[in-house]
């Protein structure tokens, strides 16, 4: 029962996220959906609710105390979406997505 609840928790938060983000690059979507599998396993732990995915904009002040998890780099060579989980001083887990530039893969 609680795979499932994470499973469609999961499904809802991977809907909310912006259309840029799903009809980009497969491998940072694909970085997306296992890092948001991860966070509800955390969150479930943790006894915490699983966080909304917030769209960082520039100067948006991060109350970061703990990182837990951000997605990894596709390296692929690209701008592409990534996100950050933390926990905030108040123990609130926060996700936040951002565009990065990848790295460049050496192609010789």
């Amino acid at each position: 029962m609680r795979l499932m609840s994470a499973l469609i928790a999961t499904c809802i938060s991977l809907a909310s996220l912006p259309s840029y983000a799903l009809s980009g690059d497969s491998l940072a979507q694909e970085s997306i959906e296992k890092h948001q599998i991860a966070i509800q396993a955390y969150a479930d732990k943790k006894d915490k609710p699983m966080p909304e995915i917030i769209e960082y904009k520039y100067g948006m002040k991060l109350d970061v105390v703990k990182v837990v998890r951000q997605t990894p780099d596709t390296k692929s060579c690209q701008v592409i979406p990534r996100l950050m989980t933390y926990e905030n001083s108040a123990g609130e887990l926060m996700t936040v997505q951002y565009m990065a530039l990848s790295e460049c893969r050496n192609k010789h």
